[in-house]
């Protein structure tokens, strides 16, 4: 699984069948790069279009954990100038370049808590997200209190 910051696993999850997820932004969202992500993630989708002839509708950077294979991710990196500026969306370029379909839409497997926004839902989904702002303002206490026991992994302080 890639996995990155803010991100949370809310329950248990099988991770043979953990989805691949997107986000439904696409093309028309990024054009124009007004900030750095936005301009790396039109980088990606240009260049997937022009080395794999598919136009992507939606991006997989949804940052919700994503499932990968270990040999695939190597062929991919190993493939794509990853250091050649402005960058690439990790995600997006190894699902992209691989051909993958997505398996779920990022609303409906993750709750985003932002700026500074706690509205707990009556029912929490596979994953969730949140800000600094929404850490701050009693996401820190919910999130930890969802998960008040150790898990497994974990040794007694």
């Amino acid at each position: 699984m890639f996995w990155s910051d803010d991100q949370l696993l809310t329950g248990p999850l099988d991770l043979d069948k953990a989805p691949v997820v997107y986000n439904i932004r696409s093309m028309p969202q990024f054009a124009g790069a007004p900030n750095k992500w936005y301009n790396r993630m039109e980088h990606t989708l240009n260049y997937v279009k022009e080395h794999t002839g598919h136009e992507l509708k939606h991006n997989y950077d949804a940052h919700t954990p994503q499932p990968d294979t270990k040999s695939k991710v190597i062929e991919v990196f190993e493939s794509v100038p990853y250091k050649e500026q402005p960058g690439f969306c990790i995600n997006t370029i190894y699902y992209g370049m691989l051909g993958v379909p997505p398996t779920a839409e990022q609303t409906s497997v993750k709750h985003t808590f932002e700026k500074g926004a706690m509205a707990i839902p009556a029912k929490m989904l596979t994953y969730a997200g949140y800000d600094d702002a929404s850490w701050m303002r009693g996401g820190a206490y919910f999130f930890l209190g969802m998960f008040f026991d150790l898990s497994k992994y974990e040794a007694p302080k």
